[in-house]
């Protein structure tokens, strides 16, 4: 292996791995645009059983059209060759996909024109340079230094710019095309909706029209997934077409599509402006930072940001689509805030803003799963970085895993099991706290006061997922889905079982080794470092590798293969050295010695009854083993400091 230079090349922790983000390419390498065919695999995989077809979404959108019936039906003839009772110019078309250029032209014609009739009957003038347009982008990707979005290109987009290269957050909508693959458009679409929503934080629905050669559908994206009108044939329904389009003109430029909640603040002395929140309880708050924003379609979509409250104090807001048959965070913190390795709650409500949709049915043969979501937000103290900011400090991130275990044994006093461990919800905090223990001393599970520290390092956020057990451990609730976390922490016992889940603390205990694991090993160079053939054969034999082979795998909606390769990264030859994986980077040397000690008990624990997990003797066990080893690893990395 050849020696680190004096002066190692800095390394940064990967993003967390729920994301697509770095799925495949070595850190080492420029880092490359994720491939559209993997992102399409990935869209499917989020909008399975989501799908939805409503016959309302073509009534609405004709409802919104400024044309009265008589001049859509005069414009239709206009559109149309009468002889043929085609639209003009309407090319014939193979079934290659080569040909599908050829559409995008006639196609760019018919929706600027009624764009044109849009702005004449609604503002009484003539379109002007100033108007919003269509633009065809056949020539140029979009402006898009988000790289886990990959190289995007819709056909056709409607927005404020005028000229190429356009900007995800100009646009209002996209027209897109396909030739005899309606699946493939669903999919190649929905990865033009994720970057809508990743680029515009106010957005709530986004509405766009698809097309093949014959036919035509309005689609509106939102957190619940993905809503088709019936079908249009382009010409014997051109009238409808008209009227809808022009209705989807008007709903993308309205406020009905956008959170009025959020607004844009302007600062004075040419100073970044900020953004404000209204709806607070407690009054108007103002961003400071934006800490974490998830990239989806349909889900929680959650961000997370630092905000300054009324009195100028710094707090925690958490913004997500909460699905609206879950209880609440706040009822779940209320329990408990303010606890050792737990937030504190300021308050929480709703926007108003609901995925809410009648006349839903299912796409696709199978069952419809269209949950309705409602934004939710939740303010929270104190303030803090994720913990992958800090794994160029071991000790921080061991001491913040410490405090974030006895948060998550709180939970379980109070039988509720977190089942959403990940290295984004654990909040370290900017400085030591004293916080509160378990007042509950009934409580036969009470927490030994050896194991609280004199103040507080870290929390264990994100609550939304948690649910309550009675004593013998049967869910108060039936399960609503699957699973629930990111592929890349969950318990290799979760990701291998088939069926609805009985997740357990055992899980959570497990899920926190693996998120000490991506913070440690997940690492990549930066993107303009062009490492030697030396640097790179180096990577290819490091336990930071195998991490991103086994762990960060990209396949995260393959379960059981994901498990299969997390059961080979746990052998004995990740942690020996010598013969096996050597660490490429200094740093993460110095978490080998307590992952060597954590995974035995993974193991031993999985030869347990399930019943184990919910008896007090094996949950203190359990709990007491992985905190003894933590400290110890503290006390040995403070001694070689």
């Amino acid at each position: 292996m050849t020696s680190h230079p004096t002066t190692p090349v800095k390394m940064k922790p990967l993003p967390p791995a729920d994301t697509p983000i770095h799925s495949s390419s070595s850190p080492l390498l420029k880092t490359k645009p994720v491939k559209q065919e993997v992102l399409q695999k990935q869209m499917k995989a989020e909008l399975r059983d989501s799908v939805a077809v409503s016959s309302k979404l073509r009534e609405e959108l004709i409802l919104l059209s400024p044309f009265s019936l008589d001049l859509a039906i005069k414009m239709a003839q206009k559109l149309k060759d009468s002889a043929t009772g085609k639209l003009r110019d309407w090319p014939e078309i193979s079934s290659s996909q080569k040909e599908e250029t050829k559409l995008y032209p006639p196609i760019l014609r018919l929706c600027s024109y009624v764009q044109a009739w849009v702005i004449r009957q609604s503002m009484g003038r003539e379109p002007n340079d100033q108007d919003p347009c269509f633009m065809k982008t056949d020539t140029r990707v979009m402006v898009n230094p988000m790289k886990e979005l990959g190289l995007l290109k819709p056909d056709i987009i409607f927005g404020h710019d005028h000229a190429l290269p356009a900007k995800f957050t100009n646009t209002l909508s996209f027209v897109n095309v396909k030739i005899g693959n309606w699946e493939a458009l669903i999919a190649q679409s929905s990865t033009y909706a994720r970057a809508y929503f990743a680029y515009q934080p106010d957005l709530v629905m986004l509405y766009a029209l698809l097309m093949d050669p014959v036919q035509a559908r309005f689609a509106r994206f939102d957190r619940s997934g993905l809503i088709l009108s019936e079908s249009l044939h382009i010409a014997a329904d051109l009238v409808d077409l008209v009227r809808g389009l022009s209705g989807l003109i008007r709903k993308v430029a309205d406020q009905s599509v956008r959170d009025v909640t959020l607004t844009c603040v302007p600062a004075p002395n040419g100073l970044r402006n900020q953004i404000s929140i209204s709806g607070a309880p407690i009054g108007e708050l103002l961003i400071n930072r934006v800490l974490y924003s998830s990239i989806c379609v349909r889900g929680r979509a959650t961000r997370t940001y630092e905000v300054f409250l009324p009195n100028n104090t710094l707090a925690l807001l958490k913004d997500s689509w909460r699905d609206q048959e879950r209880t609440p965070e706040g009822t779940i913190l209320r329990r408990c805030s303010g606890f050792y390795g737990l937030p504190q709650i300021i308050g929480d409500w709703t926007s108003g803003a609901s995925t809410a949709y009648p006349d839903t049915t299912s796409y696709h043969t199978s069952p419809l799963r269209r949950e309705v979501r409602v934004q939710y937000r939740i303010l929270m103290l104190p303030v803090g970085k994720p913990l992958s900011d800090y794994r160029d400090e071991p000790g921080v991130v061991l001491l913040a895993i410490y405090d974030a275990i006895l948060g998550h044994w709180t939970l379980l006093c109070d039988r509720l099991v977190h089942r959403d461990i990940s290295s984004e919800n654990i909040i370290v905090f900017d400085k030591p706290r004293k916080l509160r223990y378990h007042p509950k001393s009934s409580l036969p599970r009470r927490i030994p006061l050896e194991m609280y520290n004199e103040e507080g390092s870290a929390m264990l956020a994100d609550l939304d997922m948690a649910v309550e057990y009675d004593p013998t451990g049967k869910r108060l609730y039936p399960a609503l889905d699957r699973r629930t976390g990111a592929a890349a922490f969950m318990s290799t016992r979760l990701l291998y079982r088939k069926g609805l889940p009985q997740q357990n603390m055992f899980d959570d205990l497990e899920s926190f080794f693996w998120a000490l694991v991506w913070v440690a090993f997940g690492i990549s160079v930066p993107s303009d470092y062009t490492p030697t053939k030396e640097e790179e054969q180096e990577w290819e034999d490091s336990i930071e590798y195998q991490v991103r082979k086994c762990i960060n795998n990209g396949a995260q909606d393959k379960f059981g293969q994901i498990s299969v390769d997390k059961e080979a990264f746990l052998g004995e030859r990740a942690w020996s050295g010598g013969m096996g994986y050597a660490p490429f980077d200094p740093v993460s040397a110095e978490y080998i010695p307590v992952c060597k000690r954590l995974y035995p008990l993974i193991l031993a624990r999985r030869s347990l009854s399930l019943t184990a997990a919910y008896q007090a003797n094996e949950q203190t066990r359990a709990y007491t083993d992985t905190l003894r080893i933590l400290r110890e690893e503290i006390e040995r990395l403070q001694e070689n400091h």
